[in-house]
């Protein structure tokens, strides 16, 4: 079975590489949960705490595991160019 595979131009990487988090602080926030069944139904409240990262190692996004991605996307974009040389 012969299939035909479109040739899209390639796409930069999409996610950043932020590294570790250096710094942050715990944040807590209340959400409701339904218990019940409708009309006797009840709303409780949740503590909810989650960890908010303020200062990473790589703030822009360009640590060293994107800029390898990034190098191979340069890599294969010039060939496609070279397949493509109409849209160059």
């Amino acid at each position: 079975m012969l299939m035909l595979v479109p040739d899209w131009k390639p796409s930069p990487p999409f996610f950043g590489d932020y590294g570790e988090c250096l710094k942050g602080h715990h944040d807590s926030y209340i959400t409701y949960q339904t218990m019940g069944v409708y009309p006797n139904t009840v709303s409780i409240p949740v503590v909810q705490e989650s960890y908010v990262c303020d200062v990473r190692e790589y703030p822009n996004g360009d640590g060293p595991d994107y800029q390898q991605r990034y190098r191979e996307y340069e890599a294969r974009l010039a060939e496609w160019y070279k397949r493509h040389p109409e849209k160059a």
